[in-house]
């Protein structure tokens, strides 16, 4: 251990220096406080003996100054223990008093103690660092098992009428590229793209007759079609994260429409969350390009010519406008992630 003695009279410093050597301890000497403080910035110090009377800056001040840079243990020795001197002692950043004249074995103890108690909060805080450091990392890679089952399930749900399993990647990232372009904070910005995805899980339920009907379907079909929301909601209701509040604001409000013609609850306009907004006008827009089994997928310029069309009607104007300043970000994930190239899955 290694302590810092302050004191403007030389005596002084030689006899502690001297005392705390044959103990076992290291000594620094300062006889001002200038000198001290610059001890202190250069150096490891694990304890000051500080003088409170001393030409130029008091040890109060000094004191004062140490605290803003190093949370070291400072034992005050001085003469002035009247009431006042100690609290404004202990305001300034003193630990501990002992006043002059002392005997040395009072001053050992009183130096023991306090680097016991320094040791013991260096330890304690090596112990939290470490745990924090391992509970983080297990957090991390518990985030990604979580990412990646839940990618791995929305992929095999979406195979039942996509064979590729890309539409689920392209929603979450166009909407990505939507969220970002309405400066939503980062957070917020990941968890849209970690929940798009699960907007039509709910498909798992409606039959393979009806999924995969080659032609159009009767009002009949369509409106067991549209249950596929209510049984998405079905499947992640009661969640008490974040991602599952958000992931069902998003499948339940998907197929709502600005002017409130959508389904299943006829919301309009900003009624309708966010998330949900967002993910309609990605969801549209990949279908628009995409082939399935009732339809041909439209070209990139005829899918961007509907959008356009239904800004106000189906579609938040606001998101419509983010998605047309940003369709260059749009066309780069259109053509990465086609259905004629392999879909690629991030661990993030």
């Amino acid at each position: 251990m290694k302590i810092l003695i302050v004191d403007d009279e030389e005596a002084n410093v030689k006899l502690l220096s001297a005392i705390l050597s044959r103990e076992g301890y290291d000594t620094l000497k300062a006889y001002d406080g200038e000198t001290a403080l610059a001890i202190v910035e250069k150096q490891a110090v694990d304890l000051i003996l500080l003088d409170v009377m001393m030409p130029g800056i008091s040890g109060f001040e000094v004191a004062k100054r140490v605290k803003a840079i190093k949370q070291i243990p400072i034992i005050m020795v001085t003469g002035l223990m009247d009431r006042d001197k100690i609290i404004e002692g202990f305001k300034s950043g003193a630990d501990e008093f002992l006043s002059k004249p002392y005997l040395y074995e009072e001053l050992l103890l009183r130096i023991g103690n306090i680097l016991k108690v320094k040791e013991y909060q260096n330890n304690l805080e090596s112990v939290v660092e470490e745990r924090t450091k391992n509970l983080s990392e297990a957090l991390r890679k518990l985030n990604i098992v979580n990412k990646e089952v839940m990618h791995r399930l929305l992929v095999a749900a979406e195979y039942r009428d996509d064979n590729t399993g890309k539409h689920v990647t392209r929603v979450g990232k166009y909407s990505r590229i939507i969220a970002e372009g309405l400066n939503l904070d980062k957070e917020y910005i990941d968890l849209i793209e970690q929940t798009a995805p699960m907007h039509d899980i709910g498909k798992i339920g409606i039959s393979d007759l009806i999924l995969n009907k080659p032609g159009k379907f009767t009002d009949e079909e369509f409106e067991i079609m549209k249950t596929h929301v209510i049984i998405g909601t079905h499947i992640i209701e009661k969640g008490e994260s974040l991602l599952i509040e958000t992931a069902y604001d998003i499948i339940l409000n998907h197929h709502e429409k600005w002017t409130g013609k959508g389904y299943p609850n006829n919301t309009k306009g900003k009624d309708i969350p966010l998330s949900g907004r967002i993910v309609a006008l990605a969801d549209v827009f990949d279908a628009l390009t995409s082939a399935r089994p009732y339809k041909p997928g439209f070209s990139w310029d005829k899918s961007i010519s509907i959008i356009k069309d239904e800004r106000e009607k189906h579609f938040d104007p606001e998101v419509v406008d983010v998605f047309m300043n940003n369709r260059e970000k749009v066309k780069s994930i259109y053509d990465e992630y086609s259905d004629n190239t392999l879909v690629k899955t991030e661990a993030v």
